[in-house]
């Protein structure tokens, strides 16, 4: 089996294709990419190149942000399922594994997609959006007009079920795996129901080293760290575990929609009082090329405020590397209802539902394949793996190439950090001791600061606020609350 990689500027940035092709010899795989997408050989014992790694990942083990080949010690006889899970597993940043191995070609995306894959099995050819597969006339020809309005695309709305904006082309879907030689999509992990931890402190501080690791890496890498400050809660952990690098740090927030939003006072509030390092972005609004722009890079998948504001932090990219937050709202059951319990009933429409979805056959249909091909009967991990696979990653991750000015890390999120977070006890969730347990290991001070809170009255005006500017919220509302 041959592996090739070459670059091409004609793709836009940080974009690919990954093209299988048939020969006497073999099955040989082209991979061609814009050079600003980062491209790593996987080398076994024996440096022979297995695999490669696209996007931005950090080595765990080695404990730096990854700028050549990665050797790992995998037999060329491995079963290529657990081989991918090793390599995945000593991985951080955000990162697409191209494995060959065995006589087997596969494609498994880090935690949430981070660096997402979408495929045409008619094409024979898997790629970074539609923008990169499909010619000018055919990215218009199947274009699903009636689904891009109906899952309101233009005012936040995504794609979820495997669904894009163009007939024929699906998403690879977070801890799923894509056989190359048939184009045929399956779960890779989890493969049975997921076990709870009975040390739960344990995991909390793993988490806590894993995401130090990645922000050292990122600190002794060639640019600088600038870290979301936000009212929220990932951020806030992020926060406490960076306590040791305050003095290289640099926190931003990006102003809020109204004066007294609560990014813009308490991250104000928090850096006066703490010393931090902080400075406040002006928002700064996308013209209508670069809208435009911004969603063809996406493939038309993510619409929403993020298509306006993205330039915002454009001015960044040159020195810094971006940290946030995402992914760690799996950690805190973000989901469930207080009555639901491991034996509640679910189904596609109570799942939709749940996420703010409208009801469309297709939709349903997608979500009900989903949930018969489920390892678990556990309702709470089924909650917890739809918002993963359905919402994280082909919502916030397909976003990863509509704005490829700045390289953005989530160090709470990686293979490890979801799997120990998927693990803690179900009380633990309920009550968001992810966040305040971390936060109490290294900086415990930080929560006398409210979470997205300027108190009663305050937040009820901010609710009315936000109604007014954005209507479409308040049927996305509707639809949770009904289910």
């Amino acid at each position: 089996m041959n592996l090739t990689f070459t670059t091409d500027v004609s793709l836009a940035p940080r974009q690919f294709t990954i093209r299988p092709e048939l020969t006497a010899t073999g099955n040989d795989i082209h991979v061609r990419a814009h050079p600003d997408l980062g491209i790593f050989d996987i080398l076994d014992a024996s440096g022979a190149r297995i695999g490669l790694l696209m996007g931005f990942p950090i080595d765990l083990q080695d404990r730096c942000v990854l700028s050549g080949p990665l050797t790992v010690a995998i037999p060329a006889s491995s079963e290529i399922d657990a081989a991918a899970e090793a390599i995945l597993d000593r991985l951080g940043g955000r990162f697409l594994l191209l494995l060959t191995l065995s006589g087997e070609s596969r494609v498994y995306p880090d935690c949430a997609a981070q660096v997402p894959c979408v495929y045409s099995p008619e094409k024979g050819m898997a790629g970074s959006t539609a923008d990169a597969i499909l010619s000018d006339a055919d990215y218009e020809t199947l274009f699903r007009h009636d689904l891009y309005a109906a899952l309101d695309i233009e005012n936040d709305g995504w794609f979820p079920g495997g669904l894009t904006a163009h007939e024929g082309i699906e998403r690879l879907l977070p801890n799923h795996v894509l056989d190359l030689r048939d184009w045929s999509q399956r779960r890779y992990w989890p493969l049975g129901d997921i076990a709870r931890t009975s040390s739960p402190e344990s995991s909390l501080e793993e988490i806590s080293r894993i995401i130090r690791i990645q922000l050292e890496a990122l600190l002794n890498g060639p640019k600088k760290i600038a870290q979301a400050l936000t009212a929220g809660h990932e951020t806030r952990v992020m926060l406490a575990c960076a306590r040791p690098y305050l003095d290289a740090i640099e926190f931003v927030t990006l102003e809020g929609d109204t004066p007294r939003a609560d990014d813009t006072v308490l991250s104000q509030r928090m850096a006066r009082e703490l010393g931090l390092t902080h400075r406040m972005l002006p928002r700064v609004v996308a013209d209508e090329a670069a809208v435009a722009r911004y969603m063809r890079r996406g493939g038309h998948c993510v619409g929403g405020p993020n298509k306006f504001f993205h330039p915002t932090l454009g001015h960044l990219a040159n020195d810094y590397d971006f940290v946030g937050g995402l992914n760690g709202e799996i950690g805190r059951a973000f989901l469930w209802r207080k009555t639901d319990t491991a034996d509640t009933n679910l189904s596609a429409e109570i799942l939709t539902g749940r996420m703010g979805l409208p009801t469309v056959t297709e939709l349903q249909e997608r979500f009900e394949s989903w949930r018969r091909a489920l390892p678990t009967t556990d309702s709470l991990s089924e909650l917890d793996l739809a918002y993963l696979e359905h919402r994280m990653g082909p919502w916030s991750s397909a976003q990863f190439f509509s704005d490829p000015s700045l390289v953005r890390h989530n160090p709470i999120g990686t293979t490890k950090t979801v799997k120990l977070m998927l693990g803690l006890p179900d009380a633990w969730k309920r009550q968001s001791r992810l966040t305040t347990g971390i936060i109490r290991m290294h900086w415990p001070e930080l929560l006398s600061y409210p979470f997205n809170s300027q108190g009663a009255l305050q937040d009820l005006l901010k609710q009315i606020g936000r109604a007014a500017r954005r209507p479409q919220l308040i049927v996305r509302k509707f639809r949770k609350m009904r289910r």
